[in-house]
């Protein structure tokens, strides 16, 4: 009680904090509480085929009458879901490779999709000015992107009408009815000129300077009102028709590598530059950021500049001599560097991926070339130079701290989220920006989300390593009627080393034959072919760091042809009573439709059939078709096969039939036949708490096409967290899509060593006396987690311990161990000096640690300590001062974030070392520093352990605080925002 909290006087650290200018005295007269609500939830936030809410809490209600302030400390939040989805067409939609790549940064926790998942074929929507779409440069770009497996559609502007709002329609329309629906959009064409595509204009109350503020952002906000896209989008900045052939030459020939054999070493090299002298040190540290990941990605050649004179003449010179990437980070002006600089270059093919983020470099609706726009046209079709494509900063508006974190973010999610396109990179970028401000504070997030394009193709596949060559394998030709076509892809010239994951486009005359598939974890990959006519049929095989392959295959309509026929159905004769169709654990004659596809008859036809799979028995693998005529088909005597009793619905029995005449002519076919049996699924998660024994409800679902009889299980489990007490279980009989629960429940226990919310996977053998018998996963949770549980594990194991989760014997408890001599211990001063927001003299320092400590997996010796409240693991040139989420762009990697904060050493602050004599461990203390956004104390300790924890053997750390104070909120008002964002406290490992 008697507790007045005065209101938020928004004032920038300079200010005199302990004055009141303003408040609210009606406020502070009406006997309520305040907020009236402590939590709060968001509308419905989408990015594509995420829907997510936001849910905020605000932890106390004050009452300014009664002077009374609740703290909540504990708070239990339970989510029900009700009503029907606004987007239930588009849910039922296949979801998008390129955009799952995303989801995991905006989602923590985001499980990603497993590998059997489809997903909708590549897209693209190319919204084109003027006349560019009858260009044959551009044209060869649509067809190139075909070509690798894209559907692409075109628009010009007299479909879509000229305004933003019609082509915004346009886009919305595409993405709801065209099948697949549009992932990337290109706009064609500059803010004027003979291909004029307009964009969005915005300030969002930040253009001091009347600049234009424009952006394509918001073509690509198709649903939700959030900042999240539904579409990758890019501008192909073109102005006229030799533009357009200069770009669309360039990207195809950067796409294919088509001179890659002839510079290597610049799939190496990068430029990176950071001009500290207007706008800080951070421009600096955020070159050194980019270095740091290209290097741990495998660059060979990284030049960086941060200091010195002579800005434009090296940039210059890095272009000429050809580099992957090149990132500039400064003031407005890019130290001299102009578009003249990029004109006078002469780097060919060699074409960066050119991040130059500051003010006015990407005004391109205001100046008729940006410097963006520049790096895409500059050249011609013969002399190509400057750039694939180019991300900047439209407006004089920009701010120092908002442009790091985009150009960080940019690079964090070409190479350590592999995600592969211009404008992908582009899009993670903008999402690092949200979830480093995530209450976009002032707008200043909306605004940045829209100032940053892409001038380029967002479709762009960009290079992150020196291109290797594929040999794929396959027949060169097959005769007419062939239903399947086998591929092998392997790295050329290393014997038995195969490309998982290739994507391999087919593609034969206006679509007749079109589709996507991926090479198996064997590099192997079988093509289902379905076609009308003879004729070419060409095959591109495409993947990330691998130059493309292009090749074709013959469909040969001569000679004799014979083959399965795909209009007639196979007949099983399963005896008397059955039903026609292979079950498991019949015996059938199959019969199997063949048809003369040729213009001559064929004599003395026999048949073999094999099988690849391990459920088929042969009784007569052998069949006799005798002579079938021209165009006319025949089911033979057919072929006795036994189903093994445990084949499972829709179980691909790879069936080959071989074929031969009397004239020794050949053909083989891909027979189509699945098992319709049954299916038994888990559809629950059990749970149970800690130190009990119960029986376990188990509800399974036949998902199959025949009824289970007498279904019975088996509970396994080899590990320490759970005891099986009776492992059997009975459901009986199941038809298909029926769900029951166990009749007769399995029996298990727990013991009380166990953390709260583990998932334990339990295995579960389902089977009957028929022979069915398939092993499902059933995933068990051990205890509801709360305040007093620890966190984690994260992917890797690692689980986080505070000083109240009093019941795990791994809680360390709260013991200072003083080490400043300033208080009485006997630590050494590491001498680092740092006054804040990037002004400092030593803030980092390399120490020997005196054992080897392992840290996800990793042995280190050495450790770097920085006085902004965190270490990295070995030796690290960045002084990163502005904190940002863990993991994530924007700090070392590896690290241990005990205080990751703006902090200070001015006021009496400094950070010490001290190994223990028994070599059990070493301690970092970082005592009285002071934050620079509120100046306040801030005591702490990070301890490493010469202790190996299981089952990796990794060392344990503590992280312990004497003086605790989170109240960096940082200033985003009127002027130059300072960098708030509290504290960050976590791990993140080397990648």
């Amino acid at each position: 009680p008697d507790i007045k909290v005065f209101p938020f006087q928004n004032k920038e650290k300079t200010e005199a904090l302990g004055v009141i200018n303003y408040m609210d005295a009606s406020f502070y007269e009406e006997d309520a509480v305040y907020p009236g609500s402590i939590l709060q939830v968001s509308d419905r936030l989408v990015m594509r085929d995420l829907n997510l809410l936001n849910i905020s809490v605000v932890p106390y209600r004050y009452n300014p009458v009664e002077r009374t302030l609740e703290v909540i400390d504990e708070m239990e939040i339970e989510v029900t879901e009700s009503g029907e989805r606004e987007d239930e067409g588009r849910s039922e939609r296949l979801p998008s490779r390129v955009f799952e790549q995303l989801y995991s940064t905006l989602v923590l926790n985001y499980e990603d999709r497993d590998r059997d998942t489809e997903f909708q074929d590549p897209a693209i929507l190319y919204i084109c000015g003027g006349n560019s779409e009858s260009n044959p440069y551009f044209q060869q770009l649509v067809d190139w992107r075909h070509q690798r497996g894209y559907v692409v559609y075109t628009a010009s502007l007299s479909e879509t009408g000229s305004s933003v709002y019609s082509i915004k329609n346009y886009i919305l329309d595409a993405y709801d009815t065209f099948y697949p629906p549009p992932e990337y959009v290109a706009l064609v064409g500059d803010v004027g000129g003979s291909y004029n595509v307009p964009t969005y204009y915005e300030g969002w109350g930040h253009n001091n300077y009347g600049s234009a503020c424009e952006g394509d952002h918001p073509f690509s906000q198709l649903d939700g009102d959030d900042l999240f896209p539904e579409v990758l989008i890019g501008r192909i900045s073109v102005r006229s028709s030799t533009d357009l052939a200069v770009v669309a030459n360039k990207i195809l020939n950067y796409e294919k590598g088509t001179y890659a054999s002839s510079m290597l070493p610049y799939f190496e090299k990068a430029a990176l530059i950071g001009d500290p002298s207007s706008s800080g040190i951070s421009t600096a540290i955020t070159n050194e950021y980019v270095e740091e990941v290209l290097i741990a990605y495998g660059f060979e050649d990284v030049r960086i500049k941060t200091s010195g004179g002579g800005w434009s003449s090296w940039m210059q010179n890095q272009l000429n001599e050809g580099v992957l990437y090149f990132n500039y980070r400064g003031y407005i002006g890019v130290s001299g560097f102009s578009n003249s600089h990029i004109d006078a270059a002469n780097n060919g093919y060699m074409l960066p991926l050119a991040t130059v983020i500051t003010c006015g470099t990407g005004s391109f609706a205001e100046d008729n070339t940006c410097i963006s726009e520049k790096f895409l046209r500059a050249g011609s079709v013969s002399n190509p130079k400057g750039g694939i494509g180019g991300i900047s900063t439209a407006t004089w508006n920009t701010h120092t701290l908002f442009n790091n974190i985009i150009n960080m973010g940019i690079y964090d999610g070409i190479f350590a989220k592999n995600i592969e396109t211009a404008g992908g990179g582009l899009a993670h970028g903008k999402l690092v920006l949200f979830n480093a401000y995530p209450t976009n504070p002032y707008n200043w997030i909306n605004a940045f989300t829209q100032w940053n394009n892409l001038m380029g193709d967002p479709a762009t596949h960009l290079w992150t390593d020196t291109p290797e060559y594929m040999n794929v394998q396959f027949e060169e030709e097959i005769p007419f009627g062939t239903n399947f076509l086998d591929v092998n892809a392997h790295v050329y010239a290393v014997n038995g080393m195969v490309i998982e994951d290739a994507m391999v486009t087919v593609h034969k005359d206006n679509d007749e034959i079109f589709f996507n598939a991926f090479t198996d974890n064997n590099g192997n990959v079988t093509l289902d072919l379905s076609y009308n006519y003879g004729g070419e049929v060409n095959i591109t095989v495409t993947k990330r760091n691998f130059i493309p392959f292009t090749g074709s295959f013959e469909i040969t309509i001569t000679g004799k042809l014979v083959n399965v026929d795909p209009t007639q159905e196979l007949t099983v004769d399963d005896g008397e009573g059955g039903n026609g169709i292979f079950n498991p654990g019949e015996t059938v004659l199959l019969q199997i439709p063949l048809k003369n596809f040729g213009s001559l008859n064929v004599t003395g036809i026999q048949a073999s059939l094999e099988s690849t799979s391990p459920f088929v028995t042969f009784i007569d693998s052998s069949s006799s078709y005798g002579a079938i005529d021209a165009g006319e088909s025949s089911l033979g005597d057919g072929f006795t096969m036994i189903l093994d009793p445990s084949a499972l619905e829709k179980e691909d029995l790879g069936l080959r039939i071989h074929i031969e005449d009397d004239q020794n002519n050949q053909w083989t076919g891909a027979v189509p036949l699945m098992v319709k049996g049954g299916y038994i699924v888990i559809t629950n998660d059990p749970f149970i708490e800690k130190n009990q024994t119960i029986d376990i409800p188990v509800s399974i679902q036949n998902n199959g096409s025949v009824t289970v009889e007498n279904v019975m299980g088996e509970l396994t489990y080899s590990e320490d967290f759970v005891e099986v007490i009776d492992g059997d279980g009975l459901w009986g009989d199941i038809q298909p899509d029926e769900v029951v629960t166990c009749l007769d429940c399995f029996t298990i226990s727990t013991g009380n060593d166990i953390v709260n919310g583990t998932l334990v996977p339990l295995t579960v053998r389902f089977y009957n006396a028929d022979g069915y018998d398939n092993e499902q996963t059933l995933t068990l949770q051990i205890g509801e987690v709360s305040e007093s549980d620890p966190m984690g594990p994260d992917a890797y194991g690692y689980y986080i311990y505070d000083m109240a989760d009093t019941e795990y014997g791994l809680a360390l408890e709260y013991d200072w161990y003083e080490i400043d001599p300033g208080h009485g211990g006997s630590g050494t001063d590491l001498n680092l000096s740092d006054n804040g927001n990037g002004n400092f003299s030593n803030s980092s320092e390399v120490v020997d640690l005196p054992f080897t400590f392992r840290f996800y997996g990793i042995d280190y010796e050495k450790i770097t300590v920085n006085s902004n409240g965190w270490i990295a693991m070995g030796e690290s040139d960045l002084e990163s001062f502005r904190n940002y989420p863990v993991p994530g762009a924007g700090g070392p990697s590896p690290m241990i974030a005990a205080f990751w904060d703006d902090l200070k050493t001015s006021s009496g602050g400094d950070v010490f070392r001290y190994f223990d004599p028994a070599n059990q461990f070493a301690i970092l203390e970082w005592s009285d520093m002071r934050t620079q956004n509120q100046n306040s104390v801030e005591s702490f300790q990070i301890i490493l352990y010469n202790s190996q924890a299981p089952p990796y053997g990794d060392g344990n750390i503590k992280i312990q605080y004497k003086i605790f104070n989170n109240t960096s909120s940082g200033y985003y008002g009127g002027g130059t925002p300072t960098h708030g964002s509290y504290c960050t406290i976590g791990i993140e490992n080397h990648m």
